[in-house]
């Protein structure tokens, strides 16, 4: 069975969304928007999960801010660890490696994407068996 719904998009991003599902090779915008609604899902199921988590989050700081990211994140978590590479702009790009229950991971997440100077974050996590 196919559910059809409707969504509204501004113009840009609906043409952008054409060119790359063009480019991509995609034989319409409709299967384009069903993958990344289904990426949507995958990649953010974690949120929902009841084991534990293992993974990484990436963050990109400004330079001068990055030991205050790194140091937010230390005190909310505690046992952070992290591997960093400066880039050009004075940009800071650094990984947070955590273990832990979802709702911790979670509070850490929510944490980051609230502090002055975090310009982006990624991550990967994977739930452990039990």
């Amino acid at each position: 069975m196919v559910v059809k719904t409707g969504v509204s998009l501004p113009e840009p991003l609906y043409q952008r969304l054409r060119e790359t599902a063009e480019s991509m090779g995609y034989a319409s915008v409709s299967r384009a928007i069903r993958d990344a609604i289904e990426l949507f899902v995958v990649y953010n199921s974690w949120w929902t999960a009841r084991a534990k988590l293992t993974g990484v989050i990436l963050v990109l700081v400004d330079g001068e801010a990055v030991e205050h990211v790194f140091e937010n994140a230390r005190q909310h978590y505690g046992c952070v660890s992290r591997l960093e590479m400066r880039m050009i702009n004075n940009y800071v790009l650094f990984y947070v490696f955590v273990e832990g229950g979802v709702e911790e991971v979670k509070s850490l997440y929510t944490s980051l994407s609230k502090t002055r100077g975090v310009r982006v974050l990624q991550h990967a996590f994977i739930t452990l068996p039990h």
